[in-house]
């Protein structure tokens, strides 16, 4: 529907704009001298305003040199013609207050000239069918000066709109490809006209901006709303390193977005025996939130090769991610073959274990009271990976060795090492999130994280890159066992000129240092100013809702 606004609907992500054009004609004043001697009027004797909507009726009057205009003088339009001594018509605009002369027309006649000047031009917006008719301009000043110009009277008419269509146009990083224009007409002939365009909204379009403009016989306006994409990130886990069966470790599901009025939920879905769960939140420049959920459990051997999943939800909005666990694990070894030994022939027996370890050979000692005459170790890998460990002793039984105890230890080299953790130091590889495309000129935080236990000496966190650093803060998170998060954060402003560089994220505690790196990729636009439309007359700016 035609109306004096421009109307802007947003629903199910289309949005809809609707422009109503301007267009009046008929400036063909003409002057015309009244009975009076003196009294002068000048205006059109006929406007033409296209249905739906607005004019200005420019007006100019003059009075008898024996009168003078006063500041407390009123102008007054009638609608309809009016002859000597017949007043049939109703005022429809004026200078006064509403008071004297009640609104007729829903405000859409106003009185805009300044009658002491001389002016008594008036306007009509959203021009309806019944305003065509003729129009009369009364004078009323004090000292009985009160006087009806019947010289002219401008006569309105209303035509019905053109069969000429808008042509719109939207800009912003939105996908533009699926657009439509639409068309609805109305009774007396009004036609409505809107366009609307649809796309998938993703975290890149959030805080960008979505212009839509219109043209209409060369003049043009346009209205832009400022995108707010609510969105979270993909999540990750980490660290991503192997387990090791029967060891506590501690997990971290990461994921980064902009869930600003209630705060996520973040599960875990595998098949694991979770022993502790913590839940924190980071909050970074722009509304960005880095949220974080920390599990803790011991893997076993059935755990190996399982799916191990954490998902976030916010506002009925989901994303997930799976790792499979590596999960380094060794059986219980065994001795045989199990038979009856015969003093003084000499026997081989063998321990046999079953794992994966793959980094490493599985180590294989023999503790007892027999005389071991030779020893040797071997492994083969069936399918699957694992690996099957195998120890062999030669010896000859004595008669002193009957019902003594012979054992066999199968370990590894990690094993190993946490049976002697005072001087166990386990600093991971650090990584660096969100791992996303960064726009030149858009001020962005990186994180870098780490995990371990440096917990006797403070841990140093560095960065190194070509980028300006805006500012730099460091974290750490304490979990069971004596484990570590560390988290150092970075504030910049990407350049073009930091496409494809190098940016570092070092971690140093006790001398040991381990870093990661990652090459930046910066996006870059071209800003386009945009064009101010001169000589265009009375355009509505069109408003969002």
């Amino acid at each position: 529907m035609l109306s004096s606004r421009c109307k802007f609907l947003w629903q199910c992500r289309p949005v809809l704009l609707c422009l109503l054009s301007l267009q009046w004609e008929g400036r063909n004043c003409q002057q015309q001298t009244e009975i009076l001697p003196g009294f002068k009027i000048e205006a059109p004797a006929k406007v033409t305003v296209q249905r739906g909507l607005c004019v200005l009726i420019p007006c100019k009057f003059m009075v008898g040199p024996d009168f003078t205009i006063t500041r407390d003088a009123i102008g007054i339009w009638y609608k309809g013609y009016i002859r000597y001594k017949e007043y049939k018509s109703v005022p429809v605009a004026a200078s006064t207050n509403a008071s004297q002369f009640p609104d007729t027309t829903n405000g859409r006649f106003i009185f805009t000239g300044k009658v002491s000047a001389g002016d008594c031009s008036f306007s009509i917006s959203d021009a309806q069918p019944g305003d065509a008719t003729h129009y009369l301009f009364r004078l009323e000043d004090k000292y009985s000066l009160k006087f009806s110009y019947m010289g002219v009277q401008p006569t309105i008419s209303v035509s019905d709109c053109p069969e000429v269509s808008p042509n719109f146009r939207w800009e912003g990083r939105v996908n533009k490809q699926k657009t439509q224009m639409h068309t609805l007409q109305h009774q007396y002939g009004k036609v409505s006209y809107w366009s609307t365009i649809t796309f998938t909204p993703s975290p890149r379009h959030h805080h960008t901006s979505l212009t839509c403009t219109v043209t209409f016989k060369e003049e043009s306006t346009k209205t832009s709303i400022t995108l707010n994409v609510e969105y979270l990130n993909k999540p990750d886990i980490f660290p991503k390193k192997k387990l090791i069966a029967g060891e506590q470790v501690t997990l971290t599901c990461s994921t980064f977005g902009n869930c600003m009025e209630t705060s996520p939920t973040i599960t875990w879905d595998g098949h694991i025996n979770i022993i502790k769960v913590g839940n924190y939140q980071l909050l970074q420049p722009r509304d960005n939130i880095t949220y974080l959920s920390h599990i803790t459990f011991t893997p076993l051997q059935t755990d190996h090769n399982t799916l191990l999943t954490c998902s976030v939800t916010c506002k009925g909005i989901s994303t997930n991610h799976g790792i499979i666990l590596d999960v380094e694990y060794l059986n219980k070894p065994d001795i045989f073959p199990k038979k009856k030994l015969i003093a003084g022939k000499q026997v081989t027996l063998t321990c046999r274990t079953f794992g994966n370890c793959m980094e490493t050979s599985s180590t294989i000692t023999w503790d007892g009271n027999i005389n071991t005459t030779k020893a040797r170790n071997n492994y083969f890998l069936p399918s699957s990976n694992n690996i099957t460990y195998l120890s062999h002793i030669t010896f000859t039984p004595s008669q002193t060795d009957h019902n003594t105890l012979l054992t066999c230890t199968a370990y590894t080299r990690v094993n190993k090492l946490s049976q002697f953790l005072e001087v166990k130091l386990d600093l991971n590889k650090p990584d660096i999130f969100p791992k996303k495309k960064l726009i030149a000129g858009k001020q962005v935080t990186l994180t870098c994280t780490t995990f371990g236990n440096c917990m006797e000496t403070s841990l140093t966190i560095t960065w190194d890159g070509k980028i300006n650093i805006t500012s730099v803060g460091n974290d750490q998170l304490l979990h069971s066992i004596d484990n570590v998060t560390y988290l150092s954060h970075i504030t910049f402003t990407p350049s073009q000129t930091d496409h494809n560089t190098l940016l570092t994220c070092t971690v140093t505690c006790k001398g040991i240092s381990t870093n990661h790196s990652i090459i930046l990729d910066v996006e870059s636009f071209k800003i386009r100013l945009p064009i101010e439309v001169y000589g265009v007359r009375d355009v509505r700016e069109p408003f969002a809702f």
